[in-house]
């Protein structure tokens, strides 16, 4: 019986080690990893609403009034902004993304060239540009879980930043460096899963769990039997008073 306990506890052991390596290992790294190098914080060049342009508040009825009805009845918050073409009007909604422009109220879709000076101005040091991409759909795992569609910004920092733009209403949804992609590869090995990143209760992580428990399991009774056997011998070999 404990031969095949042994044999149970070594290979449970060995099918445990890997991930319980890997668990230890991410789990130092996250400890170890400069929580500024992974959030990678914007730049401290903020862009604020001029106090005139209060009298933009005074057009914002007229311009609501010119838009369809079914838009204006998705509107939850309206929101004045500043950008690099002017000041524009951020509508949104549940199913609602749309940037106005506060002058005239034509709506002001983000193009490349914005969304790179957005981009560059939200990292230290404004970096340049090395690639521009425009997502409408099936964007990469980078960015899961974001809104659609949205400019990618890579830029030529010592970070390699990439900038996430929403298309739509010219905000930064999203920032991406080398040790956000190493700290975001390893959560994945850390929690089992591949494709979201926050499935704790996903078939691989049970089973890995589980495996751990009864390798600890099997290697308590071992140690018990050990210890009776142990106390067994010795009261064996006690002499007889």
């Amino acid at each position: 019986m404990n031969r095949r306990l042994y044999a149970l506890h070594r290979w449970l052991s060995a099918l445990a080690l890997l991930q319980l390596l890997v668990w230890s290992v991410s789990g130092l790294v996250f400890a170890l990893l400069p929580e500024r190098s992974v959030l990678s914080p914007r730049s401290s060049a903020e862009q604020h609403v001029p106090l005139g342009a209060l009298d933009e508040v005074a057009r914002l009825g007229p311009l609501l009034g010119a838009l369809a009805p079914d838009v204006r009845a998705g509107i939850e918050t309206i929101d004045l902004r500043p950008s690099r073409d002017g000041l524009v009007w951020i509508l949104r909604g549940h199913d609602l993304r749309l940037r106005l422009d506060a002058a005239s109220g034509v709506e002001r879709p983000v193009t490349a060239d914005e969304a790179s000076w957005v981009a560059r101005r939200d990292q230290e040091g404004e970096p340049e540009v090395r690639s521009v991409e425009r997502y409408e759909r099936d964007a990469p795992l980078e960015y899961r879980g974001k809104a659609l569609p949205a400019w990618r910004i890579c830029l030529a920092n010592e970070e390699r930043s990439c900038v996430w733009i929403d298309a739509r209403t010219g905000e930064v949804t999203a920032r991406r460096t080398n040790a956000w992609r190493v700290h975001d590869f390893l959560w994945g090995l850390h929690t089992l899963d591949w494709s979201e990143r926050d499935d704790f209760r996903n078939p691989w992580l049970i089973g890995f769990g589980l495996l751990a428990v009864l390798t600890a399991l099997s290697g308590l009774v071992l140690w018990c039997a050990r210890l009776v056997r142990w106390v067994r011998r010795r009261g064996r070999a006690r002499p007889i008073p």
